[in-house]
């Protein structure tokens, strides 16, 4: 786990930020599209909400898009790799190495760090507090999340974007054998981002935040400010990008039908259903959630499809997030936390 004598070691950054009026700036989904012609890796997450009287239509809160990525990590069965994607990154691993207090004989270069964590399920009866403290491969993310601190006070703070699979909580639990994965997925994959373009709605101001790092020339970081700046003024604003771009959710360009292939026919899909509720019934379980996957091959690109679920299903919880491997797109009525 991570040592709280060592999770001091830490890089203090000084912020650059330059203030843009949100009544001229670009949509946050443009400047993004912008970014994906440099950036290996792209992020965005938003949040929309009804107006408290329900007069008027759902209006986006706040968004985030994260430029230039500096590190991925990802984990697979307790191994978690973390990458460089930045070269001005490439101290970091060794701090990384330091907070997490890593044994010697670790697998480290210049671009690549890997560390194993326990991965078993945690047994008999423990304490949220003990299950909290327990080692595990949070602790990897634990640390990369806390690796900057800013001099000063800044709209936005660095940190780590990305999912979880399902599969890891096999880690906190006993279950059954994983089920096979098609698609290969990691337990999770997050990139760790210090500059950032931040659209708070409220304030109606547009937020442009780079980092400097110790090592790093002072002139260098104010010219990365300055490029990102640009991307975000070069493209014009206003709505109308928004209704032009985003397709129709019943089916691709040139009106074809999409097909899908479920993993579960209905009558399988309804055996397991049957098999919870008599479960239910026993008393082994108070809830559960059946599901089952759907595939469809489609050529449409992940960022429009995107536009289409912002404007078909406005949620509070919304994200793009392009980690490598491929799209993962969503917009979802829940939130399961919110810290302001």
């Amino acid at each position: 786990m991570v040592d709280p004598k060592k999770s001091g070691a830490c890089v203090t950054t000084v912020p650059l930020v330059t203030t843009l009026s949100i009544k001229t700036a670009p949509d946050p989904v443009d400047v993004l599209e912008a970014l994906g012609t440099t950036d290996e890796r792209r992020v965005l997450l938003e949040s929309m909400g009804n107006s408290p009287d329900g007069g008027r239509p759902p209006t986006v809160n706040k968004s985030v898009v994260v430029a230039d990525p500096l590190l991925s990590l990802e984990a697979r069965m307790g191994e978690v790799t973390w990458d460089i994607l930045q070269e001005r990154a490439e101290p970091l691993l060794s701090i990384l190495a330091e907070r997490l207090s890593l044994p010697e004989g670790y697998d480290y270069s210049s671009t690549r760090l890997k560390a194993s964590f326990p991965y078993e399920p945690m047994k008999g009866l423990m304490s949220d507090a003990e299950r909290i403290a327990s080692a595990t491969v949070l602790d990897a993310l634990r640390a990369t999340a806390g690796l900057l601190v800013d001099r000063g006070s800044t709209p936005f703070a660095s940190g780590i974007f990305g999912a979880f699979s399902y599969e890891l909580v096999d880690q906190f639990e006993t279950l059954p054998p994983r089920a096979h994965d098609p698609l290969d997925e990691p337990d999770f994959s997050f990139v760790f981002g210090a500059d950032l373009v931040v659209w708070d709605h409220e304030l109606e101001e547009v937020f442009v935040i780079t980092r400097s790092f110790p090592w790093e020339e002072i002139i260098d970081a104010r010219s990365r400010h300055r490029r990102l700046v640009h991307v975000v003024e070069s493209i014009s604003g206003g709505d109308s990008s928004e209704e032009q771009k985003a397709i129709e959710p019943s089916g691709m360009e040139g009106g074809d039908e999409i097909t899908w292939t479920a993993s579960l026919d209905k009558a399988d899909f309804e055996d397991v259903v049957r098999t919870f509720l008599e479960a239910i019934r026993e008393g082994q379980i108070f809830q559960g959630v059946p599901s089952r996957s759907l595939r469809a091959d489609v050529r449409v690109d992940p960022i429009e499809l995107y536009r289409s679920l912002r404007k078909y299903n406005p949620s509070p919880y919304m994200f793009y997030l392009d980690l490598s491997e491929g799209a993962l797109v969503g917009a979802s009525p829940e939130t399961c936390l919110r810290v302001q």
